[in-house]
């Protein structure tokens, strides 16, 4: 009568997988960048790289460019960058300001991009794709 009863209890509930939030440390260091605007068909490739503490992150452009992020931040899973303004490496003439926010899968980080670019009086905003691999 034990074995029965023992049998007909509650089913074991399954183990939750933990969920890692990941952090700025696990976004730290030297990445290398592909960012793609496929409407317009350009392809840049960049370095970028900075810290945990979130206050030194920097892309390097084509030819040497340096651009600071200052503004860093995780939103949820999502590592936030705002970069100044800097010259348009895509559209020569043009200043540029970008926004990415990408996530961390498999030790690459991927997502979205935003490229406000300022020509004149005229503004035109370009959305593309990032893909960041460790850099050596």
């Amino acid at each position: 009568m034990t074995l029965i009863l023992a049998a007909c209890g509650p089913a074991a509930e399954p183990e939750s997988e933990t969920i890692h939030n990941p952090t700025m440390e696990d976004f730290a260091g030297n990445w290398q960048l592909t960012v793609v605007f496929p409407e317009q068909g350009d392809t840049v490739q960049a370095r970028l790289g900075g810290s945990a503490n979130g206050r030194d992150w920097v892309m390097v452009n084509p030819g040497n460019q340096r651009v600071r992020m200052p503004t860093v931040s995780l939103k949820g899973d999502s590592l936030v960058l705002v970069s100044e303004e800097f010259p348009a490496v895509v559209r020569p003439g043009a200043r540029a300001q970008v926004r990415t926010a990408g996530v961390l899968r498999d030790g690459v980080i991927e997502g979205l991009i935003l490229a406000t670019l300022q020509v004149g009086d005229s503004q035109e905003v370009r959305a593309g794709t990032i893909r960041a691999v460790r850099a050596n």
